[in-house]
C-alpha cells in the first residue's frame, strides 16, 4: 500500500483496521492493542529525549481520525476516540473523545 510506514517490527495486536491506508506513519516502538482503527495521515510517533521519551500504547479499541498526531510516550485509553487533526502528547483515559491542536478530552463515555 502506498505511503505506509509501519515497521515489521512494529507491536500490533489483532485486527487492525485502516479504512483509507494511505500516508500513515507508525514508529516501531509503538503498541497497538486490539481493534484499533487508523485513518489516513496519520503519524504515531517517538520523541528520543525528554522527560516522555519514546512512543505512545494505544489500548484496544481506539479509533484515530484522518491527519491527527500521537507522539511520546503515553496512553491513549481504551475506547477512546481522537478526532482528526488532533495533536496528542498527554496520556488520554479510556472512553474519551478527544479534540483539536492542541487537543483537549471534551467527552468521556463510560
Amino acid at each position: 500500500m502506498r505511503g505506509l510506514m509501519i515497521e515489521n517490527f512494529s507491536n500490533i495486536g489483532d485486527n487492525l483496521q485502516l479504512p483509507h491506508g494511505l500516508n500513515i506513519i507508525v514508529n516501531p516502538e509503538a503498541i497497538i492493542g486490539n481493534n484499533v482503527t487508523i485513518y489516513q495521515g496519520v503519524t504515531i510517533g517517538v520523541i528520543h529525549r525528554g522527560p516522555k521519551k519514546g512512543a505512545p500504547t494505544l489500548q484496544d479499541n481506539v479509533q484515530i481520525g484522518p491527519n491527527a498526531v500521537v507522539v511520546v510516550k503515553i496512553t491513549i485509553g481504551h475506547d477512546s476516540i481522537i478526532a482528526g487533526n488532533s495533536f496528542v502528547n498527554f496520556d488520554i483515559p479510556p472512553y474519551a473523545t478527544v479534540i483539536g491542536n492542541p487537543a483537549q478530552i471534551h467527552l468521556k463515555n463510560e
